[in-house]
């Protein structure tokens, strides 16, 4: 007799009961509480379940491997020497003092349930340097994932205070993530950060109804005279990682 695999079943809102098993296909609609089939996890901004987070390409993306810096999507400012080439956007500060630089977008891009997400793979993480990620939207408000003096931070463009902050992992941090997040009747804006940009951990959550549109920048910039302040590197913003279940959708 063949041996009878065990299946945990649940029953989803709005939908017939089914059941988990091993040999169901990806995608299944879940919550963060629910039970995913062996080896998927649920994404938290989808609400899917994947072995690699599925991937909804926002309408903001840059593999950073067509030369002009900051084109289509923005502009370049500051001090700070932007370089784009091999897929990376790099970023050097200026010697000076006090400065810093990267792109801003030239428009204001939906903010959907995906949010926006960008690789770090290389932060300043020198004395005084910081590598930052914003959100701004109306009126004048904001939400920023940021790495200085070796902490990682959810806060606001003008308030030094955080919402969160945790220790800096360069492997397990080396995507960061801002998206709405609507669930049990809240709503907030949560920020995240990944290993792979596939499986993603909470950093934070900054209070308030998510806005509709957001317009984003990406920076690296020094606090000090520096003569040698190092060089962040950006690469994929918004764009999936290889092996995302949806990548490009």
């Amino acid at each position: 007799m063949a041996p009878v695999r065990r299946t945990t079943c649940v029953i989803w809102l709005s939908l017939a009961t089914g059941c988990y098993s091993p040999d169901l296909p990806e995608g299944l609609p879940c919550s963060e509480t629910d039970r995913c089939p062996d080896g998927q996890s649920c994404d938290p901004a989808l609400r899917v379940c994947a072995s690699f987070a599925p991937c909804a390409t926002p309408e903001i993306s840059d593999r950073f491997d067509d030369g002009p810096i900051c084109t289509p999507w923005g502009r370049s400012y500051g001090n700070a020497t932007g370089v784009e080439e091999d897929g990376a956007f790099a970023i050097t500060p200026a010697s000076i003092g006090q400065n810093d630089g990267g792109c801003k977008a030239n428009f204001d891009m939906p903010f959907g349930a995906g949010g926006i997400f960008v690789e770090v793979a290389r932060p300043l993480t020198r004395e005084g340097g910081y590598t930052g990620f914003l959100a701004e939207f109306a009126p004048a408000e904001s939400m920023q994932v940021e790495l200085r003096d070796g902490v990682l931070r959810l806060g606001t463009f003008i308030d030094e205070s955080a919402f969160a902050e945790v220790p800096f992992d360069p492997p397990a941090m080396r995507w960061w993530r801002m998206r709405p997040d609507r669930r049990d009747g809240t709503a907030t804006l949560a920020a995240e950060y990944s290993g792979d940009g596939s499986r993603w951990s909470p950093l934070g959550t900054r209070p308030g109804e998510p806005p509709a549109t957001i317009r984003i920048t990406i920076y690296a910039g020094t606090l000090i005279v520096d003569p040698d302040p190092g060089t962040a590197e950006f690469r994929n913003l918004g764009v999936c990682p290889p092996g995302t279940a949806l990548e490009g959708g």
